[in-house]
């Protein structure tokens, strides 16, 4: 089973967030939600948790929804921001996408909440899974690096001491083996 994802809800008004949470759960998305009302407890969670998801209010008083997803993109940047608007502009909701949140929805719409955040949440486990790819990818690339280096050293000493002092080969020879071993010089 899959564990519920953790949400963090910037929302000034009770009633619309019992909206949302109630859209988000008949739309089959199992998740534990973080209710903040204001900048300073929107803030205080970012900081010291960490979420799946952040819905986020674009009119809270003294905090606007463009400063919110600034702030989560600093704090969390790989979770996905969806903002929520009453009365969203077309201007406004470009500049929130070119900010960094993935959707906005107008609270008027709210059908297209759970797919919304069913596909945030799948898009950031692309992310999270390519990223996590390419590290590994990174780190084989630098072994390899590193091995091709040493046999190249290894070769390259053997051929200049093939003077014919076996014991200096040898030694060589023992050194490079037990670097391309990952054993230190």
């Amino acid at each position: 089973m899959k564990r519920p994802i953790r949400v963090l809800h910037l929302e000034d008004s009770l009633r619309d967030a019992e909206v949302l949470h109630d859209k988000i759960r008949t739309g089959g998305v199992s998740a534990d939600i973080v209710l903040v009302n204001s900048k300073e407890r929107f803030e205080t969670a970012l900081a010291g948790d960490s979420f799946d998801l952040i819905l986020c209010d674009y009119n809270v008083p003294s905090y606007d929804g463009i400063s919110a997803i600034k702030r989560a993109q600093e704090q969390q940047p790989d979770t996905p921001v969806i903002v929520i608007s009453g009365s969203l502009g077309e201007d406004e909701a470009v500049k929130c996408l070119h900010t960094g949140a993935r959707d906005y929805l107008l609270k008027q719409r709210l059908d297209r909440l759970a797919p919304a955040v069913r596909r945030a949440i799948q898009e950031a486990e692309e992310r999270r899974s390519r990223k996590e790819a390419e590290q590994a990818l990174l780190q084989r690339e630098r072994r390899l690096s590193s091995v091709y280096a040493t046999v190249a050293d290894c070769l390259f000493h053997l051929l200049r001491n093939c003077s014919g002092q076996k014991s200096d080969q040898e030694h060589m020879m023992s050194r490079c083996c037990n670097n391309l071993r990952g054993f230190s010089r």
